[in-house]
């Protein structure tokens, strides 16, 4: 199994089970209240309109993002494309870009809308599309499935990170390719604070060509005083960027306008005071709070100005934490622990956006994959004794209090993401769970931001906990226990 001293780990897993004996009679009792619609519980309707699926998509699944982003792209490269979709979108023959992604976000649609006008056909290639996105999704259980010994445990990751994960199957049922960023974050994980030091900032650039909020990554190298390397990586992603804005049809100007318009638009796209679809933006938990104080007496106007103000500004609440992260990163420096500052760079994307549907949840699988463990490079190629490293959550400097907080709401926010019970309030909703999920994800990054200011104020370590001495035995208990 995971190795004994692993307690975090362990706790994860135990967490998981729990959820899993709760979510099991959840969804039959989905199912039989709402007429199966347990997919939309956890994701979209499936019938979203964008296709007709008794001849293009399975059973009664569009897979809705795939569908209408590759008809975007086979009408913006001329493309003979047959009209299995229902013209839903802005209209053909548009001279700009019209996307909210990124033109290198869009080239998994433009091959795809390649194979659909080949033999391959639309069915075709949805099938490849989704296997190929499966597999990007089944990473970190195949990497925390390393961290497991023997063949029965190295089955476990790819339960509770696969087959069973909700993660999983909502990016796969929407068919988002936000999924293809994983390989670049799990590689941006592994060598963040390792050798070679352009490995990370590289993948950081890789994932943000696939969706821009990935850019927000670099927040983490505020923490090692890296500005060189996160200057690099957003002159690289800049350059890129620019590159697919020229290639595309429409030219330099025009494409880079209609993009911004589009990200602009994209920002207010849903009321954050909606609940379903699941949105997992500061915004939606701002507002969620405002809510709260709005039912005090004495405090209703605060509350209500709180909604106006993000009612208004949406990005306003995902910038404001940004900022506050940034100046507690840099001014805590290399004192701010790994275990801490790792889990906050890979929430902050699906925060801090004015919108970030559920299929963002992946990110779950990521952590939890560190949780289990190998959480860097070296845990991964280095091995004693038959065993890995501990997982992120063995590496923090101290005891305590604190970092028991930190442990349990981090594997706590991972845990219900990864098995919420899939209990809506009706059918066309998403689980409650779910549809409130925003407001822990924040307090998470709020209880991660706190607890680096202490360990800061504290200045307990004299040696940097980025690092652990080289001497150190793999069979020590994790300091995070």
């Amino acid at each position: 199994m995971f190795r004994a001293a692993a307690a975090w780990p362990r706790r994860l897993l135990i967490t998981l089970v729990v959820l899993a004996c709760i979510a099991v009679p959840s969804a039959w009792l989905q199912m039989s209240r709402y007429d199966g619609a347990l997919t939309t519980a956890i994701s979209f309707r499936f019938d979203d309109g964008w296709c007709t699926p008794a001849e293009v998509g399975f059973g009664r699944h569009c897979f809705g993002d795939f569908q209408v982003l590759q008809l975007m792209a086979s009408e913006a490269f001329g493309l003979n494309h047959i009209d299995y979709v229902a013209l839903r979108h802005r209209g053909p023959g548009r001279a700009t870009y019209v996307a909210a992604y990124s033109p290198t976000g869009m080239v998994p649609h433009v091959v795809s809308a390649l194979f659909v006008n080949s033999w391959l056909g639309m069915r075709g290639t949805l099938v490849v599309y989704l296997l190929v996105l499966a597999g990007c999704l089944l990473l970190p259980a195949l990497l925390a499935s390393v961290g497991a010994r023997g063949p029965p445990w190295k089955l476990v990751p790819f339960i509770f990170l696969g087959v069973v994960a909700a993660p999983f199957w909502s990016s796969l049922d929407r068919g988002n390719s936000a999924a293809f960023a994983i390989p670049f974050i799990l590689v941006f994980a592994l060598f963040f604070d390792r050798e070679p030091t352009w490995v990370a900032p590289t993948a950081v650039v890789m994932a943000a060509l696939v969706r821009p909020q990935f850019l927000l990554l670099l927040i983490a190298f505020v923490a090692l005083r890296r500005i060189k390397s996160m200057l690099s990586a957003i002159g690289a992603f800049v350059a890129v960027t620019a590159l697919g804005l020229t290639l595309w049809p429409g030219g330099l100007v025009s494409n880079t306008r209609g993009w911004v318009s589009e990200i602009a638009a994209y920002t207010g796209y849903q009321d954050p005071g909606v609940a379903s679809p699941v949105n997992l933006s500061a915004s939606r938990a701002t507002t969620m709070l405002a809510d709260m104080l709005a039912s005090v007496p004495g405090l209703r106007d605060v509350g209500a100005a709180i909604r106006s103000a993000v009612h208004t500004v949406p990005s306003l609440p995902g910038l404001v934490l940004l900022v506050i992260a940034v100046a507690i990163l840099a001014a805590a420096g290399h004192r701010a622990p790994r275990a801490i500052v790792l889990p906050i760079a890979l929430i902050m994307p699906i925060v801090v956006p004015g919108v970030s549907f559920i299929y963002y949840l992946f990110i779950a699988l990521i952590l939890g994959a560190l949780i289990l463990g190998p959480s860097d490079i070296t845990a991964l190629v280095r091995p004693r004794d038959g065993r890995w490293r501990d997982g992120l959550l063995s590496s923090t400097p101290s005891t305590g209090v604190l970092s028991q907080l930190w442990g349990w709401s981090l594997v706590g926010i991972v845990a219900i993401s990864l098995l919420p019970p899939p209990l809506a309030l009706g059918r066309l909703r998403n689980a409650r769970v779910l549809e409130v999920i925003a407001l822990p994800w924040l307090l998470v990054v709020l209880v991660g931001l706190t607890a680096t200011v202490i360990y800061w104020r504290r200045d307990r370590a004299t040696q940097s906990p980025w690092e652990s001495p080289p001497e150190m035995s793999y069979d020590d208990g994790p300091a995070f226990d």
